[in-house]
Parts: C-alpha cells; structure tokens; sequence
C-alpha cells in the first residue's frame, strides 16, 4: 500500500514544484505597456496636467504584437492615441491621436507605392491632405463651404463652393493646428517602443 501512494506522493510534489515555478514573462521579450502608458500620455493631456500626475489618473493601455502586426493604444479622460500596424498582405500603419473634439490621424499604405493620408477633424472643420506617387491632394471643409487643391501628374487644379471670402483664414488656422498634432504625434512615437513589423523574426 506504502509503495501504491509513493506514486500519488511524487506526483503531487512535481505539482507544487511547478506552482513554485512562477512563470514570469521577462519584459525584453518585446513590449511593456505599462512603460509606455507613460511615455505616452504626454501628447494627449491638457496644459494643465503633468504626465506625472496624469499617470494616476484612470486609464488603459493595449499592446498586442504578432507576425503580422502590432497595436498600441494608451486611453485616458484626456484623450487618446493609437497606432496599428498592419503587415498582412500591404503594409498599412495608422495613427490617431484625439484630444477633447479634436481627431488627428495619419496612415501611410504600402503596397509598392506608398501613400500617405493626414486628416484633421474638429467640430468647426475637417482637413485632408493627401499624398501620392502621382498626386498631393488637399481639401478643407467647415460649415461656411469646401475648397480643395489637387497637383496631379504636374497640372494643378483648385475648386472653392460656400462662402469663399471666409474660407481662407480658416484654412490657415487648420493647417497650423494640424502641423501641431503632427508634432505631437512624433513626439509620442519617438517615446513608445514601436517594434519592426518587418523583422524576419516575427515571420515565422
């Protein structure tokens, strides 16, 4: 009987030895979200707040990373920034960052030829600029009319319907606002640990 429930003994041994065994994932295996929570509040917070202080706040990040693409998305009261990869069958990178009403994106499609869309949304207008091996597109919107500029294949053509007269130094201030979101956006890639899609060994 002894010699039955030696057995059972050493199994249940080799049970708490793995349970003593905790497995922790090193995090030089290749992200840490919690890291770049931090990293990547700074461009989405108001004037007042402190990444510091705002780090305490609620909140979430999300990273996910695979052969065919990563995903990071940090959420706050603040705002919120995302960037998606994507390695399928085009490479497809996208990024958004929002702040209160304002929405700013960038995606960049490759298939071959790249092809690079920006766009700026707020309550008061929306700004497109669009760039391609044979064309650079631009259009502006908001409540007073549309206008858009269009340089394709060396011929240039512009179209302007509403309030023309009032169009324009609104479409200034747009396309200000949106070199500053570029700015933010950089600024908050340059801190987050963004892996290589492309890298042979996520291939496999």
């Amino acid at each position: 009987m002894a010699i039955e429930n030696l057995g059972n003994i050493v199994t249940v041994a080799l049970v708490l030895l793995g349970l003593a065994s905790i497995p922790f994932l090193s995090n030089s295996v290749t992200i840490s979200a919690v890291d770049n929570y931090n990293e990547g509040l700074g461009p989405i917070l108001g004037e007042n707040v402190s990444t510091s202080d705002a780090k305490y706040y609620p909140g979430s990040s999300t990273e996910k990373f695979g052969p065919n693409g990563f995903h990071y998305e940090t959420s706050t009261a603040f705002g919120n920034l995302v960037v998606d990869i994507s390695n399928k069958d085009v490479l497809d990178i996208k990024e958004s960052l929002s702040n209160g009403d304002v929405v700013f994106t960038a995606e960049t499609i490759n298939n071959g030829t790249p092809r690079q869309i920006w766009t700026l949304r707020t309550n008061n207008f929306t700004l497109t600029s669009e760039k391609h091996f044979s064309h650079v597109r631009e259009e502006f919107s908001s409540p007073e009319g549309t206008c858009y500029k269009l340089i394709e294949n060396g011929e240039i053509s512009e179209s302007c319907t509403g309030q023309v007269g009032k169009i324009e130094s609104r479409w200034e201030d747009a396309k200000d606002e949106m070199n500053e979101y570029a700015d933010k956006m950089k600024s908050a890639l340059k801190n987050i640990e963004v892996p290589n899609v492309q890298s042979s060994q996520w291939k496999y």
